[in-house]
């Protein structure tokens, strides 16, 4: 099958794991070939990233990573929305192909618009769901290793992005409660030593 056979087959039907993995060899073997009919629809492209990352399986995630590889913006687009962009987190193995992926492209700074918004959501998230007698959630040391983890795999250049949107979310009124303005700054402090101790101010 063609790229665009392949494109409109998964954009039809994206649980086509044979097709995914065929698709992102294409896209390895012919990058060329496969960014034109990426490139000549791009809204087919956008739909087959998502319904790829939708399928959360390893033939998925190879398939994104593979597409944005061709250099083609549409992929790109598709993973790197605002709203969008923090949940790609909990994609296993997805984050650590796709960023270094987008790096070798020379367009980590693409993803700057969407840095200050993934921090600000998963720090809120994490804010409504610490937990401070274990019998739910997770205590701040868990979320501040989780979004320490999270922020490091960002472009270097990029990580004082993430600082600078931390401490702002750190800022922010919170809500109510024991402990808000506690953990809090806990979350805020964790993270920003992390993020320093890697060089980061």
């Amino acid at each position: 099958m063609t790229a665009a056979e392949l494109l409109a087959a998964l954009a039809a039907d994206p649980a086509r794991e044979a097709d995914a993995t065929a698709l992102a060899t294409l896209a390895r073997e012919q990058p060329n070939d496969v960014r034109a009919a990426l490139d000549a629809d791009a809204d087919r492209a956008r739909n087959v990233v998502n319904g790829a990352l939708r399928a959360r399986s390893a033939a998925g995630t190879d398939l994104v990573v593979a597409l944005v590889e061709t250099g083609s913006p549409a992929p790109l687009d598709a993973v790197a929305r605002p709203t969008r962009f923090a949940a790609l987190f909990a994609h296993e193995g997805l984050m650590e192909r796709l960023i270094p992926a987008i790096e070798r492209l020379g367009l980590g700074d693409r993803l700057r618009a969407v840095v200050a918004p993934m921090v600000d959501g998963t720090f809120a998230t994490m804010l409504e769901t610490v937990s401070h007698d274990m019998r739910g959630g997770a205590s701040v040391d868990a979320h501040a290793r989780l979004l320490s983890a999270q922020l490091r795999l960002l472009p270097k250049s990029l990580l004082p992005v993430a600082a600078e949107a931390v401490r702002a979310a750190a800022a922010r009124p919170v809500a109510d409660r024991p402990w808000a303005a506690e953990d809090q700054q806990a979350l805020a402090d964790q993270v920003l030593q992390a993020l320093e101790s890697g060089g980061v101010k």
